[in-house]
């Protein structure tokens, strides 16, 4: 195998079980270059606070095998629920993507 099929076949998006407090485990996954690069620009568009925090759980929430729980479509009711949860939920997201807190709050404030 070439130096560039080894590259291109390697490591894959982890996805890791979390425990989110009253709630459970959930598994979230990192994102891809190219799925954090459509992530950031995502949140370019300034959303507002209860977006910011469902998009996170877009991006991130998946199954034990790393599809991806949630769409565009989901972002309505993902909106209606608990705050404190859905922060739970961003930081778990953030964590597993190495999302420094910088990062994080860079994105916040375009929201």
């Amino acid at each position: 195998m070439s130096i560039r099929e080894s590259f291109l076949a390697g490591p894959k998006p982890k996805v890791e079980r979390v425990e989110i407090e009253d709630f459970g485990p959930l598994h979230v996954r990192a994102m891809s270059a190219g799925e954090l690069g459509r992530f950031e620009a995502w949140m370019a568009d300034k959303p507002a606070l209860e977006d910011f925090l469902a998009r996170f759980a877009v991006a991130g929430v998946c199954d034990e095998n790393g599809k991806l729980a949630f769409g565009l479509a989901d972002l309505d009711k993902l909106k209606e629920l608990d705050v404190v949860f859905l922060q739970r939920v961003q930081e778990a997201v953030a964590r597993v993507n190495r999302l420094t807190k910088d990062e994080v709050e860079a994105l916040e404030k375009k929201a």
